[in-house]
């Protein structure tokens, strides 16, 4: 046996070992197989994690919430009593020590958690041995992964273990350990993400130096003062040239403003090569190298406030943080603790195994626990007795029973709180919401008619309209003269869709929400709808006549090649018109002229509020996670939209938008 000093006392493992055949390693020196370059292990150069840690905010930021939030974890103890059964055991040594890993240096459960959180992220290895100290308790030693020798033979595989220490390497491949490595192509020791990172952090460690230099070799001032050559010299005059600095002593150190009187002549430059804090702005870079860390470690940005996201409530949040986020370090310290270290507890062969408690981090409050908890067993979960350690209350004899009242065992209620009344008003409560759900999806479905028989015509007129101007186009006639013509022509054939449209949508907020017509009267839309036709009218009358021009100039380039292939231009792009150009026109015009009635109506019958819902299966990215969302009536959402289809929207957002907007006072 031997033992080595640590900073709270003396340890004691086995006799020190030096390596043995057929390993990947010496203690304290790494080497490579015989047709590995000896550059292979030593390209990226020292890493000094200390130093990262101490410059490097992102990194820091990162890894201590990954740490901080495995390290509030409980350990648990279980015994497997058989397939679908367990039996806590509370009161097992291994339980006991993993909740004082160390008494005599008096670390915790989360200290050491964290700790070896930051050693698996930072070092990518990470190492617990089991052992006596001097008075001959057992205690979990960490072996920080500065000290920490891993052998490895050739194919990867640990082969021993050691610990660095001023006595030399002892050997601790004998002892109960846990331990964890990353991947790498040479040995079984792991690669630091560091490692991979350090081109972006010195980038930003440049970038920070860089800003510091400016701020302290940049001009401290703004501008100059010039005075003309003829002016008067100050040497014979110095009483004027004390007055002038003065007073730009005075201006510049009042708190008052004012203005500073130059003499004549004089001049002021501003030199604008002097640094400003715009032009030191750094947080677009500091984003751009959180996020880079955030994906270096597998911890999603919005979760650290590197990168804007929502969540709907603390339960998404709860469930992302400690499912794929935290999840897989979780299980792998579960299974290395499971391997050695607990079973070497076991002193009684109970088969104990241990276990993070996630749904310890996972659970709400007591009331939310409490409110489902009832729902799900459909009565009383918790005796008194329980109930008063919860409160901290002492204990009561006669209070271990649990007490189902009569009203769930013969009453057939739900659970202890259900009377009738309660079942009576939430039935009725289902009666009415299932009522206004109906009458919303027969609004809507009323809407989506209309919608529907307003495109098609809207594309047809469009069509006819655009076979006239195939017919009376003349190349010869004013550009601008034509295009009013034909504006005024094409505004006059949508006006009655893109009313009908409109009107549609208005109604289907009224008949929702106010049957009566309460403050709503569809005269005062008129004007806003003939605006909207008439804007849409020139954007398509501008397509229609930019592809006359392309036509022109295609019958140009025919005359000249001689084309004889028989092909009419005319009729092809009329054909193409027809398949689908004039229905996308159209149903970019319908959606926008409803979604402008339904927010007109719903604005004059006093609604305050208005939610985004997407209703299509696969709808894009951006409109999924607009989902839910809500603003007030004069507000735009997220994307900009102030009602799906918005006709001020690029058309990737807008065309063939299906979502639709429900409303609130």
């Amino acid at each position: 046996m031997a033992s080595f000093s640590t900073d709270t006392g003396i340890i004691t493992i086995g006799n020190p070992s030096i390596t043995g055949a057929n390993t990947r390693t010496t203690w304290g020196m790494q080497v490579a197989d015989p047709p590995t370059p000896l550059s292979a292990l030593f390209d990226n150069g020292p890493l000094d994690v200390r130093d990262i840690w101490k410059s490097q905010p992102s990194v820091r930021k990162v890894v201590e919430f990954a740490a901080r939030n495995v390290a509030v974890i409980p350990w648990k103890i279980y015994s497997r009593a058989a397939d679908d059964d367990r039996q806590r055991v509370s009161d097992s040594a291994a339980e006991q020590l993993l909740r004082s890993p160390n008494p005599g240096a008096r670390q915790t459960s989360y200290n050491l958690l964290f700790k070896l959180t930051c050693d698996s992220m930072l070092y990518d290895r990470w190492c617990v041995a089991l052992l006596p100290d001097s008075a001959g308790s057992m205690t979990l030693q960490r072996i920080p992964p500065r000290l920490l020798s891993i052998n490895s033979d050739r194919t990867g595989n640990i082969s021993q273990v050691g610990v660095n220490t001023s006595q030399g390497v002892f050997d601790l491949t004998g002892e109960p350990l846990a331990i964890g490595t990353g991947w790498s192509p040479i040995d079984g020791g792991g690669i630091s993400p560091l490692v991979t990172l350090r081109q972006i952090l010195q980038e930003q460690s440049n970038a920070v130096a860089w800003r510091n230099a400016q701020w302290d070799r940049s001009p401290k001032f703004t501008g100059i003062i010039t005075r003309p050559l003829e002016a008067p010299d100050w040497d014979k005059a110095p009483e004027k040239q004390a007055r002038f600095v003065q007073s730009w002593r005075e201006f510049r150190d009042s708190n008052a403003g004012g203005t500073p009187i130059l003499e004549d002549g004089m001049d002021y430059k501003s030199l604008g090569s002097t640094i400003s804090p715009a032009d030191a702005n750094d947080i677009e870079g500091r984003r751009l190298s959180e996020i880079e860390v955030c994906s270096a470690f597998h911890i999603p940005p919005e979760l650290v406030g590197s990168r804007q996201g929502t969540f709907s409530n603390i339960a998404a949040f709860r469930q992302m943080l400690y499912g794929p986020t935290l999840g897989p370090i979780l299980e792998q310290f579960e299974q290395a603790f499971n391997l050695e270290i607990i079973p070497a507890l076991d002193a009684d062969g109970q088969g104990l195994y241990g276990e993070l408690d996630r749904n310890a981090a996972l659970n709400g409050s007591f009331l939310e626990m409490a409110s489902y908890l009832q729902t799900a067993v459909g009565g009383p979960y918790m005796t008194r007795a329980e109930a008063r350690t919860v409160l901290d209350y002492s204990k009561i004899p006669g209070t271990e029973q649990l007490i189902v009242p009569l009203n769930v065992t013969e009453g057939g209620l739900a659970s202890p709180t259900d009377t009738g009344s309660q079942n009576r008003k939430a039935k009725e409560s289902m009666v009415r919401s299932a009522a206004r759900m109906r009458l919303r999806r027969n609004c809507l479905d009323q809407l989506a008619t209309v919608k529907a028989r307003s495109q098609t015509s809207l594309a047809d007129a469009l069509t006819g309209i655009y076979q006239r101007q195939l017919s009376e186009h003349d190349d010869k006639e004013d550009p601008k003269a034509f295009h009013r013509k034909w504006d005024a022509i094409l505004a006059q054939a949508m006006s009655p869709h893109t009313w009908a449209t409109a009107l549609a949508g208005a109604k289907s907020v009224i008949d929702e929400y106010n049957p009566s017509e309460d403050g709503w009267a569809a005269d005062v839309m008129r004007p806003y709808v003939d605006a909207i036709t008439d804007n849409a009218a020139s954007k398509i009358n501008d397509g229609m006549l930019g592809s006359l021009e392309d036509l022109d100039d295609a019958e140009d380039e025919d005359e000249d090649d001689s084309d004889d292939s028989g092909e009419d231009p005319k009729k092809s792009l009329l054909d193409r018109l027809k398949d689908s150009t004039a229905l996308a026109w159209a149903g970019a015009l319908v959606a926008n002229c409803a979604g402008f009635g339904r927010d007109d109506a719903a604005s004059a019958s006093g609604l305050t509020q208005k939610t985004w819902t997407v209703t299509s299966a696969n709808p894009r990215p951006a409109h999924a996670a607009m989902n839910g969302e809500t603003v007030g009536m004069r507000d735009t959402f997220s994307n900009g939209a102030r009602w799906p289809g918005d006709g001020g929207l690029d058309v990737d957002e807008s065309a063939g938008c299906t979502c639709v907007l429900s409303y609130t006072w």
